[in-house]
């Protein structure tokens, strides 16, 4: 049975609250953005990283970005019909995703895409 958004708790990343250490999704420069490079991230607001809590464990992480989208012309052309005039619209980026590599297949990063849209939908 797939686990599904209901079943994980999804807090922000902090390594004084959830160990990580354990966490390992099968690709090392993942691993290390999570257990290194994540608080770094954080405190230079580049990037605010979610993890996925499951039975008590991190299973999975999501790190979020603002970033925009250039329009192009046609799409402006667009946008002007109804009166909105801009070159960009802001856009949610998904940085980095990794699922711990005992909970692969089991629905864990369409979750935390799931949690995602939910955010961006939100604002």
């Amino acid at each position: 049975m797939p686990i599904t958004l209901a079943d994980l708790q999804i807090e922000e990343a902090d390594p004084q609250k959830f160990d990580v250490g354990a966490f390992d999704c099968a690709d090392a420069d993942l691993n290390e953005f999570l257990k290194v490079d994540c608080p770094r991230y954080k405190d230079q607001r580049l990037s605010h990283t979610k993890v996925a809590i499951y039975t008590g464990r991190v299973v999975g992480f999501i790190a979020l970005l603002a970033d925009s989208i250039s329009l192009i012309d046609e799409e402006r052309k667009w946008l002007i019909q109804r009166n909105v005039k801009v070159q960009q619209v802001p856009a949610l980026k998904v940085g980095r995703l990794g699922v711990d590599k005992d909970f692969h297949h089991q629905g864990i990063g369409r979750a935390l895409i799931q949690y995602s849209a939910q955010l961006g939908s939100a604002a």
